[in-house]
């Protein structure tokens, strides 16, 4: 492509990683709560879970080769030095809708709570990502809103990077920040229950008969 130098192992285990729905390996254990649901009982199940583990791990990686998997040409000018930015952010914009909507549950859509966390510190320097990762997370218990996480991820990457750039806004990170909020604005547009998948007790375990949502 022009514009665009590509380290194709890197670049070919960025595709893997951040283009492969997680949902897809949901197996008989694996069942989806909504986050509209009473979560009495359920943390020590949602948090045993090992796919979040492995989503966040995933991310983190994919993300990493992301940036070093596609650079600027030696000799791009002009607009093709973007390129490489313009690939990458179609990468995660892709990515993210792919773990949000392909979800074993009808109806429903999984919140990819660890792909977009494991996306930020991976896609971001230490500094930005990290950072704004821990502050969506104390706000969003602060205000008891799970959903509310991929907004103020979002808003979180894009405060951060403009506090550690002297308030230039640094277009990389924008493009995390878009990313990592469309969670949350694609089951607005496009109406979803928000799941989160959790740890059924025993293979056989019964569909709850309110909603789409498993025990």
């Amino acid at each position: 492509m022009t514009g665009i130098a590509i380290h194709w192992p890197m670049a070919g285990g960025a595709l893997v990683l951040l283009l492969l729905p997680i949902g897809l390996f949901h197996g008989a254990r694996t069942r989806h709560r909504a986050l509209s649901s009473d979560w009495s009982g359920y943390w020590g199940r949602t948090l045993g879970h090992g796919f979040h583990a492995i989503d966040f791990g995933r991310a983190m990686l994919g993300a990493w080769y992301l940036v070093d998997g596609l650079l600027p040409a030696a000799d791009a000018t002009g607009i093709a030095v973007h390129a490489p930015l313009l690939a990458q952010s179609a990468v995660l914009a892709i990515g993210t809708t792919l773990q949000t909507f392909v979800c074993k549950e009808r109806h429903a859509a999984c919140a990819p709570f660890a792909y977009t966390a494991g996306v930020a510190t991976g896609f971001l320097p230490i500094t930005v990502g990290w950072f704004a990762v821990t502050l969506a997370i104390v706000f969003t218990f602060g205000v008891r809103a799970p959903a509310l996480f991929f907004p103020a991820l979002s808003a979180a990457v894009a405060g951060v990077s403009l506090l550690m750039a002297g308030l230039d806004p640094v277009p990389a990170h924008l493009a995390a920040a878009a990313a990592a909020g469309l969670p949350w604005l694609l089951t607005l547009l496009f109406p979803r229950e928000l799941t989160v998948a959790c740890l059924a007790r025993t293979a056989s375990s019964e569909r709850i008969a309110a909603g789409d949502v498993r025990k």
